[in-house]
């Protein structure tokens, strides 16, 4: 098994600030909770950090959502709005391990 991680940025789901991201690597069957950094405001990008273990060389996939304090979890697709700029659903991540 190769250890890898993940590190990237979230906003808050609700604007209630960031409670997790959860990152899944089964297919969302179940969710771990990464490490947050510093908070810089309920809106400001969050760095977020985990450790994954990767199973046999191929591809692999990682599913990545964000909970706020409240408990309300980025749904699994997106929900359209007028305006367009609004993108709150789960992230995947398509990986090919080597």
């Amino acid at each position: 098994m190769l250890a890898c991680g993940v590190v990237s940025t979230w906003t808050s789901v609700d604007g209630l600030g960031m409670g997790a991201v959860e990152v899944s690597s089964d297919a969302g069957a179940t969710w771990r909770e990464a490490q947050l950094g510093r908070e810089m405001g309920r809106f400001a990008w969050r760095e977020f950090r985990i450790p994954l273990g990767t199973g046999p060389v191929g591809p692999a996939t990682v599913l990545v959502r964000a909970r706020s304090r409240s408990g309300s979890v980025q749904p699994n697709a997106p929900t359209p709005n007028p305006s367009g700029y609004h993108h709150n659903a789960v992230q995947r991540l398509e990986l090919e391990i080597t």
